[in-house]
Formats: C-alpha cells, sequence, structure tokens
C-alpha cells in the first residue's frame, strides 16, 4: 500500500498530457470453450491455508491462451498471441517487444501523441519476464523509458478493463479455438 501512495504523489502533478503519453500494457490468459470466473484471494500470510482462502482452481481438459496488447490514450496496438511455452525474457523481446511494442510505439509518434519515442513511459508489471536483465537491457538499448510501478496493483492499469470485456465478448460468442479469437478480437491471422 505504502508504493502505491508514493506512486500516486510522485504523478499528482502530471497533466492529462503526460498521462496520454503512458503506454499501458498487459498480458493476459484467455480460457477457451466453456466461461470461467476467475477469482481472486487476497490473505495474509497466516492465512495461507485456510480453507476459507482458498479457492477451487478446476482446469480439466480446458485449452487457454496468453494475449498481449497496448493502449495509449485511444489508440490500441494489435493484439499478440504469445507462444505457449515461451516465458523466458528473451523469448518475451523476440515475440512481444520487437513485433509489438517497437511498432506500436512508432505508430504513436506518427499519429503525433509524442515527437518521438523518448517521449512516450512503458507501463509494465513488475513480471520476470519485465524485470530479467534481457529485458532491462533492450529497452535501455531502444531508449525507453519505464514506470516504476507499485506491486500488486492491477486495478491501476486502465488495460484490466479491456481484458474484462475481451473475455466477455469471447464467451458471449462461444469461441473455442484460438483462430476464432483472433478474429473476434481484431488480431491479424
Amino acid at each position: 500500500m505504502e508504493r502505491r501512495l508514493e506512486f500516486a504523489r510522485a504523478h499528482l502533478h502530471w497533466t492529462i498530457n503526460d498521462w496520454s503519453r503512458v503506454i499501458w500494457t498487459d498480458k493476459s490468459s484467455f480460457e477457451l470453450g466453456e466461461p470461467v470466473t476467475q477469482k481472486r484471494v487476497w490473505r495474509t500470510p497466516e492465512q495461507k491455508y485456510d480453507l476459507d482462502s482458498m479457492a477451487v482452481n478446476h482446469r480439466s481438459g480446458r485449452r487457454s491462451m496468453m494475449i498481449w496488447g497496448a493502449i495509449c490514450g485511444p489508440i490500441q496496438s494489435e493484439l499478440i498471441i504469445m507462444p505457449p511455452g515461451q516465458r523466458r525474457a528473451v523469448d518475451f523481446i523476440d515475440n512481444i517487444y520487437e513485433p509489438g511494442l517497437l511498432p506500436f510505439m512508432d505508430e504513436l509518434v506518427e499519429v503525433g501523441v509524442a515527437a518521438n519515442r523518448e517521449e512516450l513511459t512503458l507501463m509494465e508489471d513488475g513480471a520476470p519476464i519485465h524485470t530479467a536483465l534481457a529485458s532491462q537491457q533492450w529497452r535501455q538499448d531502444h531508449k525507453i523509458q519505464k514506470f516504476a510501478w507499485p506491486p500488486n496493483s492491477p486495478d491501476l492499469n486502465p488495460i484490466e478493463n479491456l481484458w474484462y470485456k475481451m473475455n466477455a465478448v469471447r464467451s458471449l460468442r462461444g469461441i473455442t479455438c484460438i483462430h476464432a479469437c483472433k478474429n473476434a478480437n481484431g488480431a491479424p491471422t
């Protein structure tokens, strides 16, 4: 909670113009097939094994896919389906940063959101693939500024609302395969 408060105080003076140059990114897992309601459980370390503090997690026979996306103001990136099993920083660089983030940043410069990439600020959570040395070096090599994001703060990221909406749309359309999900959400096939 303390870091969230520090973050808020540090950005209290930001204008709408400052916030309009933030690239909000995230990745989210989408279940294919029957809709799944995801429950979040927050508990203290002492409550770790209390039955009242646990949520059942049953995924028998279900398939899922991980999708990355970004938004900056009203502009959204292409959605990228992350290849299964590729969870290392170098995989993230090859599959997300290079084909997804860089072109999106260039598009933002082209439409006048910023004069150059250096004026944009990247928001990523504290996932190990983002904090790994390879990812840090790649961002440094490409002169990409990044927020010092407070841990456990997905509610501060506006892209979270889009993931919820995408999951609702997928459920309503009964999408059960990756190809159909790409088409339904406008991602290239």
